[in-house]
């Protein structure tokens, strides 16, 4: 793709976002702020859940995750069972010279310990007009058509369409024509690159040498293959290697270079430091292997579309924290970014471009999101900064 985005997702009954949830606009930088609990990991659960969609086994990553039943909004107080998910997005492939928008919805219910789909649409939003195909019939319909339309169809109603209509076996089936479409909506959804959870403790994979044949397409979300993704960008990416070497440089002033050593058939991360000796993974800290991690992901020159970060910022001294504002603002240039920040520093840092930040609140036990509007600040910004209007309270997301 030569540019594909996200603009807009719209959970509605599904983890914190209730009933009245609004459609949630998206930029490519987005950094979201609020109290603990509010839902901003949870905008990154259900972008992870669109991800999943196009898997055979779609649900895993929710029962993995509390089950169904801790997915369905608790507001309704167990009487409603459904709830769905619907995005606005924009393909562009690199013979296109405008890009294309499209709209897709998928409504789930609860069905014993799993979910099961009861409606799924999928079409085109344009100069010419829009349309949506109900996902389950080959031929373009307007009207509503419930689960049993997918039945006579031949579809499972235990997966997503998106699992079915793009696999091998369904290539004789077209969809108005919009088959290739659909092809390319799943190839979307399942690059999306979340990292949520990360350990870097004495345990942690990236510590210990890993097999020198792993993938270096995207860091894996527990880093097994840092060493690997350095190595690649060593040999194949100088200027990217030479950036990331500065950077862990500036990170920690006595590093001088960053090794990848052999050893056998597996490779291991080191930090060559000015006095000449090195320290292996196993002995880096915790914030220096989170750091190349970050600087792994973010200095990517071939990102994925979409790429969500909780917590970037931790582990880190606070002198580092502009350094990381920067990176994020130049990634986003190349890949959209959903961030979660509890740090105000980070939040300082974009107080030349306030409307990169969005605030997370729950109200009525549903989570609301809003973007921060530029013109509405500008009277504050001249006296303070972003981070102080936060932690003062003039712009919401605290918890008192």
């Amino acid at each position: 793709m030569a540019h594909a985005i996200l603009k807009t997702i719209h959970p509605v009954n599904l983890l914190s976002f209730g009933p009245k949830t609004e459609p949630i606009e998206l930029r490519p930088l987005n950094i979201l702020i609020g109290p603990n609990g509010s839902g901003k990991s949870n905008l990154i659960e259900v972008i992870r859940l669109l991800h999943f969609l196009s898997d055979k086994e779609p649900w895993e990553v929710v029962l993995n995750t509390g089950g169904v039943s801790e997915w369905i909004w608790k507001g309704a107080k167990g009487k409603d069972s459904q709830c769905s998910i619907h995005t606005k997005f924009s393909l562009q492939n690199l013979h296109e010279i405008e890009p294309r928008n499209f709209q897709f919805s998928i409504n789930l219910e609860k069905h014993d310990d799993s979910f099961r789909v009861r409606k799924e649409t999928f079409g085109t939003t344009d100069d010419k007009g829009s349309y949506e195909h109900i996902l389950g019939w080959f031929v373009r319909i307007g009207s509503e058509v419930e689960s049993e339309a997918r039945m006579d169809s031949g579809l499972n109603l235990d997966r997503s369409a998106l699992s079915q209509l793009t696999s091998p076996t369904m290539q004789g089936f077209s969809i108005d024509g919009g088959l290739p479409q659909l092809f390319e909506t799943a190839e979307f959804f399942e690059s999306f690159d979340c990292h949520q959870d990360w350990e870097f403790g004495v345990d942690c994979p990236a510590r210990d040498p890993q097999p020198a044949g792993k993938s270096v397409a995207l860091l894996e979300e527990n880093a097994i293959n840092l060493a690997q993704m350095l190595a690649h960008y060593r040999d194949n990416h100088k200027i990217v290697f030479e950036q990331l070497t500065e950077l862990v440089n500036r990170f920690y002033e006595s590093a001088k270079n960053v090794e990848i050593r052999l050893i056998g058939t597996h490779l291991q991360v080191a930090i060559e430091e000015k006095g000449g000796f090195s320290t292996p993974a196993t002995r880096l800290s915790d914030g220096m292997l989170r750091w190349l991690s970050i600087l792994c992901i973010l200095l990517n020159p071939t990102p994925p579309p979409v790429t969500c970060i909780d917590e970037p910022e931790l582990g880190f001294h606070p002198d580092v924290i502009p350094t990381l504002a920067d990176l994020l603002r130049e990634a986003s240039t190349r890949t959209q970014l959903i961030v979660t920040t509890h740090s105000s520093a980070l939040v300082d840092a974009f107080t030349d471009d306030p409307e990169s930040i969005c605030v997370c609140e729950k109200i009525e036990g549903s989570t609301t999101i809003r973007r921060l509007s530029q013109p509405d600040l500008e009277v504050w910004l001249k006296d303070y900064s972003l981070g102080n209007l936060w932690t003062s309270g003039e712009i919401g997301g605290n918890r008192w």
